[in-house]
């Protein structure tokens, strides 16, 4: 069974990977009552290292690898991330690709990577990102932001804002979303590719 605090190091994890997770997909992955995520979600709360939203909870608007929620949870349960990190490096051979997502431990690897010559390292994850480039290490990291979006999506609030449209390098959504849409995305974005179906199949149009 879990300790309290190893419930909200896998809830920091959740939200840093996705930016928002809800409280029942928490209790579900955790095997929790939801009763029991809110009390953890509120001692994190109590600490900044998360926001609380209706049902679920999200990460501080202003976190960054460089400000304090994600250095606050860079520190939970330290030295054991940095052992994992550790193991999973040695896995890693010169020549060979790594994909990398985000997290506080995979923050860490990437950190325990920056040793290992001809490696390509692809990641999602701003901080990992930023753990090469302040390590020298420009040429082995693939930051590339790609959104998937249907146009239902199109003037929806969401839980959460993970980023905003200037810093996606590629958009692709379908030929249902207004042409007026169609626009004004395709002034904020890198690429925005259209998605429209005939009889042969599914063909794309970059804006």
């Amino acid at each position: 069974m879990m300790l309290a605090r190893q419930r909200q190091q896998v809830i920091l994890d959740e939200v840093t990977a996705h930016g928002a997770v809800k409280v029942v997909d928490l209790g579900a992955t955790l095997g929790v009552s939801d009763m029991t995520i809110r009390r953890d979600i509120n001692e994190l709360v109590e600490q900044g290292l998360v926001e609380r939203v209706h049902g679920g909870v999200t990460l501080p608007r202003s976190a960054s690898v460089h400000e304090p929620g994600f250095s606050a949870k860079s520190e939970l349960d330290r030295e054991a991330k940095r052992a994992i990190a550790r193991a999973a490096a040695r896995l890693v051979r010169p020549g060979t690709s790594v994909g990398i997502s985000g997290g506080t431990t995979t923050h860490a690897l990437a950190r325990e990577l920056l040793d290992v010559p001809d490696i390509t390292v692809v990641t999602n994850s701003l901080p990992v990102a930023d753990a090469f480039h302040d390590g020298g290490r420009d040429d082995q990291t693939i930051l590339l932001t790609v959104v998937l979006a249907d146009h239902t999506k199109w003037g929806v609030t969401a839980l959460a804002n993970t980023i905003p449209l200037s810093d996606v390098d590629i958009l692709i959504t379908d030929a249902g979303l207004e042409r007026a849409a169609q626009e004004a995305l395709a002034d904020h974005v890198g690429d925005l590719v259209v998605t429209r179906e005939n009889r042969e199949g599914l063909i794309d149009d970059r804006a």
